[in-house]
C-alpha cells in the first residue's frame, strides 16, 4: 500500500514513463530502438511542465502539483 501511495503522488509524466518502458521491454527490440523510445521519451519528460513545477517546487521547498502536462 505504501508504495501504491508514492505512485499515486508521482509525477503523472514520469508514471507514464515508467509503464512504456516496462511494455517496451516485454516486446523484442533491437537496442537502437530502445534507445530511440527511451530518448524520445526523455525529452518530453524534459520539456513538460511538470518537470518546470517539479524544478520550481524544489527550489522553493514545497510539495510539487503535477498537472500531467
Amino acid at each position: 500500500m505504501e508504495y501504491a501511495e508514492i505512485l499515486r503522488d508521482s509525477a503523472p509524466l514520469v508514471t507514464g514513463m515508467l509503464k512504456r518502458f516496462v511494455r517496451n521491454e516485454v516486446l523484442p527490440r533491437g537496442p537502437s530502438e530502445q534507445a530511440a523510445l527511451a530518448r524520445r521519451d526523455l525529452l518530453a519528460l524534459a520539456r513538460s511542465e511538470d518537470q518546470q513545477e517539479g524544478a520550481r517546487a524544489f527550489r522553493e521547498k514545497r510539495k510539487p502539483v503535477f498537472t500531467g502536462r
